[in-house]
């Protein structure tokens, strides 16, 4: 999702579900990833809050703020959270623009759609028993008005549950709040750095998603290059030289720590594969 791709985009709400399908930490990571890219207010919403007790809602919570968001637990059922998540969006936006929902398939988002609108009445689909996914039951992007909300248009997205990453590895890691704020307060001397511990870069591997962002980073360098930045040397930036980091650093460094992504990350599934959200 690009701002430039729908100029009149004012939020992003990212929504996953707790449970039915289960939230899935990669999967969530790559659908903000995607949704930062848009460069407008972000949202996030965990959806079927009603599901889990109090406890565990509150796990969650705590789990996801590091991440450098303040999670909405919402119920379409119980109304939980459901008048505040409405007001959130006319506030945010002035009344006018659009705002995007985005997130896997069976997470909820029609059943949402249907409580922020009274009387909209789109049609929602059970998730799969079986495979635990949700089934596709919006197939191209619909625009609602948002009731009482002015200008307000509300923009429901095709369930995807695997949104492509950007090809490019400082963008990856502009898509990350940790990693930018890190940057903010320390800075790194190297300006197409990895940030997985290479010599002079302060981002450093004691954040929640370091394990998550190594995941995502490795798929994009295994993928075929596309306009890849050339290692080592300098480059222009702000009207001074920044170096590049020397590919033999780069290389290994890509080796360590592999084995912080055994238990909390599972492999992709290729069935899974299609692009992001529009």
């Amino acid at each position: 999702m690009h701002s430039a791709d729908a100029p009149n985009v004012t939020q992003v709400l990212v929504v996953v579900a707790l449970v039915e399908p289960e939230l899935d930490p990669l999967q969530l990571t790559r659908f903000l990833v995607t949704a930062e890219a848009a460069g407008v207010p972000l949202q996030l919403v965990l959806s079927k809050a009603d599901r889990l007790d109090p406890q565990e809602l509150a796990a969650w919570v705590e789990r996801l703020r590091p991440w450098g968001y303040d999670p909405m637990l919402v119920s379409t059922l119980s109304g939980q959270g459901i008048a505040e998540l409405r007001s959130r969006l006319v506030k945010s936006s002035c009344g006018g623009g659009i705002a995007v929902l985005c997130g896997p398939s069976g997470v909820g988002k029609s059943s949402l759609l249907n409580a922020l609108i009274p009387g909209l009445e789109l049609r929602v689909a059970a998730v799969s028993g079986r495979l635990q996914r949700g089934r596709h039951t919006t197939r191209h992007v619909e625009l609602h008005a948002l009731e009482a909300g002015g200008d307000l248009l509300v923009a429901d997205t095709p369930g995807f549950n695997r949104p492509a990453l950007p090809a490019d590895l400082v963008q990856l890691a502009a898509a990350f709040p940790e990693v930018r704020q890190r940057l903010q307060d320390g800075g790194c001397r190297f300006a197409n750095c990895r940030h997985l511990e290479d010599p002079g870069c302060r981002v450093g591997r004691d954040w929640p998603r370091h394990p998550l962002y190594r995941r995502c980073l490795e798929e994009i360098e295994a993928s075929p290059p596309v306009n890849r930045r050339s290692q080592g040397g300098t480059r222009q930036k702000g009207g001074k030289e920044e170096p590049l980091l020397e590919g033999q650093w780069r290389q290994a460094s890509r080796r360590q720590g592999r084995q912080e992504l055994a238990g909390e990350l599972s492999p992709p599934d290729p069935e899974d594969s299609a692009p992001g959200p529009p």
